[in-house]
């Protein structure tokens, strides 16, 4: 598939929707995340691939000392932005009016 017409159907996809039913198969591709081109097979691995790379970095935020936290600035400023944002999340989603999806919601942004 050419560069152009992947744009074309990334614009068709932004000016129409995509049908629920296959939303989480499509937004991979049009964030990039999935190469338009990828075969079922490379996107497995990719995909291994990241999944790999998340838990390497979630296990090192999560290993942060607060020793480690002191020296560390740019780390506190996001943790405190992320404890304040997902305090204030709107309860009025159904999704967020569980308290255990915002404890989620937390440990995923953090």
């Amino acid at each position: 598939m050419s560069s152009d017409e992947w744009t074309h159907i990334k614009q068709a996809i932004f000016d129409g929707g995509v049908e629920a039913s296959i939303q989480a198969q499509v937004w991979p591709f049009i964030l990039g995340f999935y190469k338009p081109d990828s075969t079922a097979a490379e996107r497995a691995v990719y995909r291994q691939q990241k999944d790999s790379e998340y838990h390497q970095y979630k296990q090192q935020w999560t290993s942060i000392t607060a020793e480690q936290e002191s020296h560390f600035k740019e780390f506190r400023d996001r943790r405190w932005r992320i404890e304040k944002d997902v305090v204030r999340t709107d309860r009025l989603y159904p999704f967020y009016e569980d308290e255990t999806n915002i404890t989620m919601l937390n440990d995923i942004l953090l």
